[in-house]
Formats: C-alpha cells, structure tokens, sequence
C-alpha cells in the first residue's frame, strides 16, 4: 500500500512558540539541553466567571531541533553509539510497545494523560533519560532529532536541493 501524502505533510505554517524543557532532561549537558524544542500552543476559554483566559498547551507531535542552541563539541559521539544501542535492544524487544509511544507523540490530539503514559512506557523499556545514563547513554532526545533530520535530508545527499522545489 502506497502512502498519499496530505498537503500539510510539506509545509508547516504556524505562529506558535517552540520552547526547550530542560527540567525534563535533569543530566543533559547544559551546553546541548536547549537543543531540543517542544511546540507551545495557547488557546483561549471563557472561565467560570466568564472571564477570558488563555491557558499554554504542550503540542507533542511538533519539535523543533534549534542548532544555534547546541554547543557541537559538547556532543560525545561514543554517547550517541551507546544511545543508539539502547534504543536499538529496547525496539527489538518491544516493537509494539515502542510504536504505541510514537503514535501517540504523532498525535496533535494526545491527551496529557497518554502522554504521561507513554513516558512511563519509555521508563517500563528503560528509555528514561536517567537510565540511559546509567548505561553510559545520554544523549537520547538529540538521537530522535538527528533520526528526524537524517530522513528528512535524504534528498539533499541524492544531489537534490533541500526542500525540494516543486512546480504547479
């Protein structure tokens, strides 16, 4: 079965605001932690009161992988290979499962709850970020960063230009 892809899939317009979580990554190295960015939404509603409010919302299925916010000689590469490792053995083991929490980080309509649940999934298959690091992993979140960006450069190394023009 051949995949169609919508239109939105080439282009991404959006006014929203992409902020790093460095809380979430405790022993990240501070030089490479704001690398990664999450999608921050706001939406308004009315309060009990009838008071307009606005009120931030985390958008799980966008992130933004900011290179001006990453110090490159902060990255240890036999890290990334331990990390690749890792998450390697962990897949293998639990494709399912793995797949579940991908799913669900696609999903612009995951609740915070299925989100929480999927980051108790990552820690159940040993993909919390402290237990990567016990296992002289650490780098984790830049391997899916760089796993996004690597796929979506495939062009470019075809002798492409990146993105690719397209003609009405």
């Amino acid at each position: 079965m051949q995949h169609t892809r919508n239109r939105s899939e080439d282009c991404i317009l959006d006014m929203g605001t992409f902020v790093s979580f460095p809380e979430a990554f405790p022993t990240a190295d501070v030089r490479i932690v704001d690398g990664l960015k999450f999608q921050v939404k706001f939406h308004k509603s009315l309060s009990k009161e009838n008071a307009i409010k606005f009120d931030a919302v985390f958008d799980a299925s966008r992130m933004l992988l900011d290179f001006d916010a990453v110090d490159v000689s902060a990255i240890n590469t036999e890290t990334l290979i331990r990390d690749c490792e890792i998450v390697k053995d962990a897949i293998s083991q639990h494709p399912k499962r793995f797949m579940e929490i991908v799913s669900t980080f696609a999903n612009k309509n995951s609740s915070i709850s299925e989100i929480i649940e999927s980051f108790r999934v990552l820690k159940e298959l040993g993909l919390s970020e402290d237990q990567i690091t016990e296992k002289k992993g650490g780098f984790f979140f830049l391997i899916v960063a760089l796993a996004i960006l690597a796929s979506g450069c495939a062009h470019c190394t075809q002798g492409g230009r990146y993105p690719p023009v397209k003609h009405p």
